[in-house]
């Protein structure tokens, strides 16, 4: 009787133990990002994250929409782009910070606008199928 108390306890702790590794591998991650917009001659966005989860930077993705250039319409700047390609980190904690500017985006040297854009940080967990947006950020003539 003891034998098949302590095989029905160890299978019962297994089986928790593993569905509770499953459950916190996939679990959205939450974090407080704080935005900082600078409007000079080519505009720069700085998000920079305070508090929360550690991020891994190969999971977040840099979703920018509607930026115009200093003369209207600029191509290959709008788009998705992967932050671990924008940062040197491989991880994002509270302290870090992820800057946007003409610099970002390849073969562009012309003065940006992001006053009508939208700029968002979207988590996608690896695997997991999901995925959340964990910044947000809107340009103040949109």
């Amino acid at each position: 009787m003891v034998a098949i108390t302590v095989l029905l306890a160890s299978t019962a702790a297994v089986f928790f133990l593993e569905l509770g590794n499953e459950t916190g591998s996939n679990t959205t991650p939450t974090a407080s990002f704080q935005t900082d917009y600078d409007d000079e001659t080519s505009d720069s966005l700085t998000f920079s994250h305070n508090a929360g989860d550690k991020l891994k930077a190969s999971e977040l993705t840099l979703v920018v929409d509607d930026v115009k250039g200093a003369s209207g319409t600029i191509s290959g700047v709008n788009g998705s782009y992967a932050v671990d390609t924008l940062v040197s980190d491989t991880k994002l904690g509270a302290g870090s910070s992820i800057t946007v500017s003409k610099s970002t985006f390849s073969g562009t040297s012309a003065d940006l606008d992001f006053s009508e854009a939208r700029l968002k940080l979207v988590w996608e967990g690896s695997g997991s199928g999901q995925s959340t947006v964990i910044a947000d950020w809107t340009g103040p003539d949109a």
